[in-house]
């Protein structure tokens, strides 16, 4: 369409942009699908821990997935509609979970990650959605952290 109204010439050039965009994209949304999933069932997963976790391992698995989207996309645009249906089905699950895991859990107190390095040995707070909080939250606290002499 865009070629169409713009004429050839520039609608060819805003084609071939956006499909570079979406080959580094693609890639990029690999590595934070792997990155997701070692995180949870990698060695020090938070659900499980059965999968192997090293630069190698993160490739093999990246290239499975970019294997799997390949047989998605040559079987054809029926698969594709199809799997595009699953995948916002699983989305919208996920984000309804977080909403409502953040929206039932009150107060919740936990120690830093061991690989923060800007919080170590601390215990970090959540509220949850808190009135509190938020008003909290929207007043001003502006104070002086150093002391600079004046000139």
């Amino acid at each position: 369409m865009i070629s169409r109204a713009l004429g050839p010439e520039f609608g060819g050039a805003i084609g071939t942009l956006f499909f570079t965009a979406n080959v580094f994209s693609s890639a990029l949304y690999l590595i934070g699908c792997v990155e997701g999933i070692v995180n949870n069932f990698g060695p020090s997963g938070g659900i499980s821990s059965f999968l192997p976790s090293s630069y190698w391992w993160s490739f093999l698995y990246a290239s499975s997935l970019n294997f799997l989207n390949v047989v998605i996309c040559l079987i054809g645009a029926s698969l594709f509609a199809k799997t595009s249906v699953l995948i916002f089905v699983i989305l919208l699950g996920c984000i309804s979970s977080v909403l409502i895991s953040q929206s039932a859990r009150r107060d919740l107190s936990f120690h830093a990650p061991h690989e923060n390095i800007h919080f170590r040995n601390q215990t970090l707070n959540f509220t949850g959605f808190s009135l509190d909080t938020f008003q909290g939250n929207l007043k001003r606290m502006f104070f002086i952290k150093f002391n600079i002499p004046k000139r």
